[in-house]
Formats: C-alpha cells, structure tokens, sequence
C-alpha cells in the first residue's frame, strides 16, 4: 500500500477518510498547497440558472483552490448555507457556490463564522426563471415526485398541462419568491450601511459579454493576481442538463406569449432593472 505525506495527515491512497470539506485525497493535497500560499476560500451566492457551476470550476481552475459544497440540504434552486462547513471554509483554499437566501439564519451563520467576503452573482430573473423551467423538466422528466419536491406547491394536474399553462402558473406562483424577491433580499444588505460584508456584485450577462474580465475582476476583489490568464486558460461553458435555452439572455422575449410578457413585465420592478443594467 502506498501512503501521501500532508503537513495535517497522512492518509493510504486507497483508503481516503475526510477530515474537511474536500471529499478526495486529490482535493485535499490540492487544498493543502493552496493553504500553503494563503490563498483564501472563494465563495459566490448566486441565482440558480446563472451559470454558477461553470464559474465554480473556472475559479478552482484560476486559483488552484478545489471545489466544495456548504449547504446543508441538497435542493435544487434554494438552501441554507451549513455553518459549521463555513467554520472550515474560511481558513481558505477552497472554491463553492450556493443559491441560499438572504435570511437572518444564513446571515447569522456567515457572521458566525467571520465570513469576510463573498461575491453576489444574479442573472435577469426574467431569464433565470425560464432558464429553470427547462432545467428542471429535463432532470426530473418522467419524475412525478422531483417535480414536487423542486417547487411544494405544484399542483396534481401539472403533468397535464401545456406549455403556456406551465408558463402562467409560473409566473403566478415563483417567479416573484424564488426569482426576484431573492434578488431584491440580497441587494438590500448589499447596500446596506450596516452590512458586515464585503459583496462583490457580479451579473450573468457581464459574464457572457466578457467572460475573462469577469474573472479577473473577481481575482482583483480576493486580491488575487490572475493578469497572467488569457482567454486560452477559459474552460469550455457545458450546460447540464442541456436545453433549448443554451445560455441565451433574452429567450423569454421569444418563447413567451405577448401576454405572459406583459404580466412578467409588471411584477419586475424597473429598479430593479436598472439596480443591474437589465433592459426592460
């Protein structure tokens, strides 16, 4: 049996015991090194649909750092950060998303654990949720009880329905809790005079038009030196599940009817618009 030597543990190849948040021998060894230089733990609260895996893996990739999960239960586009995985994630050299909201149990746990800085990553919700909507039909197809499980209030006849039925129920019923309200949640402590954290704001859109200078940009904010990169050092965009929408920013102007884009204009507030450069 061959063994690795760390500066914590030392471990057989074959017989990996996690003793953080890395889940691999690989990912330890690598976190390890990235701890070694003082690189610190990069992590983006981020609305679902907006590119958010793709962006974990191009941040572990740029900074060395592995990626890890902290939240503490597996749902799809909303859940809590796990306080005591936030405990090991700020001593640094790690990598994670999550799409938890802005409520007082997740603040309490990111000042608990003297959570310094994080990035604010948001898409149109006006995209984000026609983006989940393909996502979540293509991982749960077929599935009756994922699809109840994704949204608790979907009702018994939704597998019957069309299209544009599915579209009206979902504007009426989520888009404004789960798309913009989460948004507007995080906005306000972003700006808010009291707010403990440093939030780097981040969009989508800014992401697509210019994908490298996103990047830095957060390198820039974690104070990291990422100039060296160029757009060859990118990784390419995979979109799993792959749907019709494939990243586009405005295909609710063409998939929805003049109707439910009207109703979809009404509810989403122009501050909000502007607050991010969003077009009406």
């Amino acid at each position: 049996m061959s063994f690795v030597s760390t500066r914590c543990q030392i471990v057989a190849k074959d017989a990996y015991h996690s003793t953080d948040l890395t889940t691999s021998l690989k990912d330890y060894t690598k976190r390890q090194e990235a701890l070694r230089k003082g690189t610190p733990s990069i992590l983006s609260i981020s609305s679902a649909r907006a590119g958010s895996s793709s962006i974990a893996n191009q941040l572990s990739a740029f900074s060395g750092c592995p990626r890890v999960g902290v939240h503490a239960q597996p749902t799809p586009i909303e859940h809590d950060v796990a306080f005591g995985m936030l405990q090991d994630f700020v001593r640094g050299g790690v990598v994670s998303y999550v799409h938890s909201r802005a409520s007082k149990k997740n603040i309490d746990a990111l000042n608990g654990a003297n959570f310094l800085k994080f990035v604010l990553h948001v898409r149109d919700p006006r995209q984000s949720f026609l983006s989940n909507y393909f996502s979540m039909h293509a991982m749960g197809a077929g599935d009756w009880g994922y699809l109840r499980v994704y949204y608790n209030n979907i009702p018994l006849n939704y597998e019957q329905m069309s299209f544009e039925e599915h579209m009206d129920w979902h504007i009426e019923n989520v888009y404004r809790y789960y798309w913009l309200e989460w948004i507007e949640e995080w906005y306000e402590v972003a700006i808010s005079w009291d707010n403990l954290f440093k939030i780097k704001i981040m969009t989508f859109e800014s992401m697509k038009r210019d994908p490298l200078g996103y990047f830095k940009e957060i390198g820039d904010f974690f104070d990291l030196d990422w100039s060296h990169f160029t757009d060859d050092d990118l990784l390419p965009v995979t979109n799993n599940p792959k749907t019709e929408v494939k990243g586009r920013m405005d295909y609710w102007r063409q998939k929805l009817t003049p109707r439910q884009i009207e109703k979809l204009q009404e509810l989403t507030p122009t501050s909000l618009l502007k607050n991010f450069g969003w077009t009406r």
